[in-house]
């Protein structure tokens, strides 16, 4: 933060070492979530992706959000693009069953449905036609992979751009 707050962007050899280091990340499929199984497939590219987190996490209360931050998340990802398929990528902890997510098998419809399967985030973001978050870290790489993504709480990232 505080380099972007005290200096210029206009580094060349900084914003190319910048570049190198997300270009580093999305190769190696380097994330937070970087448990998954390369061979597992994507859906088909051209979906809406919604981030759920887990209930009770720090940083959504922190975040400033709570299950009704979710819900108006899931109705503006509808609103916004209407006729695309919407993909809710569940958190890895609720897919292990250690803690329950915002969304369910009850928000799940001929347009929606959960993806609990190991895929890579960087492949995931990459057939995404816009990404919806709270405050996760996927929408922090989703910056990184070229998205603008929408967001409903304050996580770290939020505020810069």
């Amino acid at each position: 933060e505080h380099l972007l707050a005290t200096h210029p962007l206009d580094d060349t050899a900084l914003l190319d070492r910048a570049r190198s280091g997300i270009a580093r990340l999305q190769e190696a499929h380097l994330s937070k979530y970087s448990a998954f199984e390369p061979a597992t497939p994507c859906p088909d590219p051209g979906y809406v992706l919604v981030i759920d987190q887990t209930r009770g996490d720090a940083s959504v209360t922190h975040g400033g959000a709570d299950a009704n931050t979710f819900r108006e998340m899931l109705y503006w990802a509808q609103e916004d693009h209407p006729g695309a398929p919407i993909i809710i990528k569940t958190h890895p902890e609720t897919t292990s069953g250690h803690r329950p997510g915002y969304f369910s098998t009850k928000d799940e419809s001929t347009r929606i449905r959960l993806l609990s399967d190991p895929v890579s985030p960087w492949a995931l973001l990459d057939g995404a036609i816009a990404v919806y978050c709270v405050t996760s870290q996927i929408g922090f790489e989703a910056i990184l992979a070229g998205h603008r993504p929408q967001v409903f709480g304050q996580p770290f990232y939020a505020g810069w751009g």
